[in-house]
């Protein structure tokens, strides 16, 4: 077992992917006036790289330092479709009506709302993919094998 971090003892895996919701939204100004990213409803390669590296460092190293890992857990990519679960897992989406799906990526949606990256893309236990308002979502959740 590798060292943990004391500091993300107290936040929860939904903080922790919430943070990197949070962070694409931060980030959406700076990629929108350099030509990285067209608008939230449509993503692209610039975009797919930095979402990679974020999903990384803020979501699968925090894992690690929260668990004492000696590595980070190697889950789903983040943003692809058609990739089946990590060797280490996924991360769960949980819904007041399921916590059986699988986190894709957010994305924004005009018909959920005018807000950035308001919806969630998901695939569902059967494996389609169907996408849901983010205020639908309760939580999220390191789902391991």
């Amino acid at each position: 077992m590798g060292e943990t971090s004391e500091l993300l003892q107290t936040v929860s895996e939904t903080e922790i992917v919430q943070s990197f919701h949070g962070a694409l939204s931060a980030l959406y100004p700076i990629l929108l006036k350099l030509d990285c990213i067209e608008d939230d409803t449509q993503l692209w390669d610039p975009f797919d790289r930095i979402a990679d590296l974020l999903w990384d460092e803020l979501v699968l190293q925090s894992l690690k330092w929260k668990y004492g890992l000696d590595s980070k857990p190697q889950l789903s990519a983040y943003g692809f479709s058609g990739v089946q679960p990590g060797i280490d897992g996924y991360i769960r989406v949980r819904t007041a009506q399921t916590d059986q799906l699988r986190l894709l990526r957010f994305i924004g949606d005009r018909s959920v709302g005018t807000a950035l990256f308001n919806a969630v893309d998901v695939f569902e236990s059967t494996g389609a993919e169907v996408r849901i308002p983010l205020a639908e979502v309760i939580s999220f959740h390191w789902e391991r094998p």
